[in-house]
This record gives C-alpha cells, structure tokens and sequence, in this order.
C-alpha cells in the first residue's frame, strides 16, 4: 500500500486539528545541501518546517473567530513547531562548516525567511491563539475591554489580550 505525499496532506489540510495529528508526529532534519525539513511519520517525503507553520497561519485565516477548543489546539501546534524550528536550530549549529555556511546564505536568499519564518520569530503565531475579538473577549470575562486593542491587522481586525488573573 503507497503512503500519501506528505506535501499532499498539508495542502488539503483543512483543519487545526489535522494538522495538529501532523506536527505531533514531525521530526526535524537539516540535508547536506542546507534544507531545514521536516518527515512526518506514515508520510512520504519531506516538507520544510516553514510550510507547517505557513498551513497554520493559512488555516487560522480562513476563520480568525476560534472557539476555545481551537484555540487549545492551535496553541499545541504553536509548541510543537516552536520544538521544530528550536531543534532544527541547534542541528544547525552544530553541522560541518560547509552545510552551515550554506544555510547562512540558503537563509538568506530565501523568500520564506523573510515571510513565514520572520512572522513566526516576531511571534504572530502566539498572538493569533491568545488575542481575543471583542464580542469573544466579552463572551469569555462578561464585559467589554476597556483598554485599546493589543493586535490590529486587516484579517484579524483588532483583538485583546485576556485578562489576567
């Protein structure tokens, strides 16, 4: 029986929580040739670890309105490809000299390190999971924020923090 593309299954991810079952069984690898990737386990293929987290900022655009459980869920994948991208790092650091001076400049010229993996280091894939709408913000702590909106940006529109207790 031929296993599926596991570049296949994440562009018809369609869910948090299929993508969830995805990065709970992902490990990293750096390749001679510099790619910083992923195997998920009962996949075929690799996958670069900036696809994961560019399906998860894709799935929580699709309906920034997160009830709870997803909300949940979408903090568990944060972690887990936080895992990823701290793992890989140290891999990194500690290849040969040519695969990192490679990578140095593979890095460099890479559009995605300058998309997907500078928006995950700025931590918008945290503030997506903790930020709340008002109405969900008034759902959850039983009235409306009475500070400025923490996050603003034309597909989150504006969005605050919980309250601490």
């Amino acid at each position: 029986m031929a296993t599926m593309s596991i570049q296949t299954v994440v562009v018809n991810t369609q869910s948090l929580a299929d993508l969830l079952k995805l990065v709970e069984v992902a490990s990293e690898e750096v390749s001679f040739w510099c790619g910083r990737y992923v195997i998920v386990e009962g996949y075929q293929g690799t996958l670069s670890i900036d696809a994961l987290a560019a399906c998860l900022f894709i799935l929580a655009a699709k309906d920034v309105n997160f009830n709870e459980i997803d909300r949940a869920i979408g903090k568990q994948i944060v972690s887990k490809i936080d895992q990823l991208y701290t793992s890989n790092e140290a891999r990194w650091n500690r290849s040969n000299l040519f695969t990192y001076i490679l990578a140095g400049i593979r890095d460099l010229l890479s559009n995605s390190k300058w998309n997907t993996r500078l928006r995950w280091e700025l931590k918008h894939s945290e503030l997506i999971f903790e930020l709340y709408t008002r109405q969900q913000f008034f759902n959850k702590y039983g009235r409306i924020p009475c500070t400025k909106p923490q996050w603003s940006s034309s597909k989150y529109l504006y969005r605050w923090a919980p309250l601490v207790k």
